[in-house]
């Protein structure tokens, strides 16, 4: 089982895998990893893909002062990171984030502290707050919400991936939504939590812009649906 320790509150928390992909992110990476090192979890074992970034996100990442293992690969996609990622996490809890967030503060004790209390739960998420960038200062765009897909809101249980699967490597957008559509079928619950997780940086890179791309990933994972509704 994995270690865990005990915070001042008296609640025993396992350890996390926090998994981080980071492709060409030098403009936003210092306060990423800035926001992770705040988050002050007694047990955080923290797991960067660095996916064949050509900017200088290597030697960000390398002379950042953050404990941490570091794994360069050529580029593969985020979401075969993520599954590299899963395939070397050594504790019961796993989170994702990507490189252009911002973690809120105590996100990592509030979620890992509701999984604690309700042991049969496998996935908790808290909300997320938008920023888009307008005249060099970034601003609120829209209300804290849940979003289903989002991944870097949530906080799950190892087991969960056993159940679920691994995110489809093939898909270069959209295996997260392909893989909490493949969950909802097997009737896994998501809890909600009335908690700031993270703050979303809207901009020019992101890889949910790209729109012709995006609208054939949507397509693609209804596809794979209605494809799993026939078996």
């Amino acid at each position: 089982m994995a270690e865990t320790k005990e915070i001042e509150l008296g609640v025993v928390l396992p350890s996390i895998s926090l998994i981080l992909p980071v492709f060409n992110g030098e403009d936003y990476l210092i306060e990423c990893l800035d926001s992770i090192a705040k988050q002050c979890y007694p047990n955080l074992e923290l797991m960067i893909i660095n996916d064949g970034s050509t900017d200088k996100s290597l030697e960000i990442l390398e002379n950042y002062p953050l404990q941490k293992t570091l794994i360069t690969q050529e580029n593969k996609g985020v979401y075969t990171a993520r599954n590299l990622g899963i395939s070397l996490a050594s504790n019961e809890f796993i989170s994702f984030f990507d490189a252009d967030d911002i973690m809120a503060e105590g996100n990592l004790l509030a979620l890992s502290s509701y999984l604690v209390s309700n042991p049969k739960c496998l996935i908790v998420k808290g909300k997320m707050q938008r920023f888009s960038l307008k005249n060099e200062v970034w601003i609120n765009s829209g209300e804290p919400h849940v979003e289903d897909f989002c991944l870097s809101l949530a906080l799950f249980r190892k087991e969960v991936f056993q159940k679920v699967g691994l995110f489809a490597e093939e898909m270069r957008l959209g295996a997260d939504a392909d893989w909490h559509l493949r969950s909802q079928e097997l009737g896994i619950k998501v809890a909600i939590l009335d908690h700031m997780a993270i703050y979303y940086r809207m901009h020019p890179n992101n890889i949910s812009n790209f729109t012709e791309e995006a609208k054939k990933a949507r397509l693609e994972v209804i596809r794979r649906k209605l494809q799993r509704s026939k078996l």
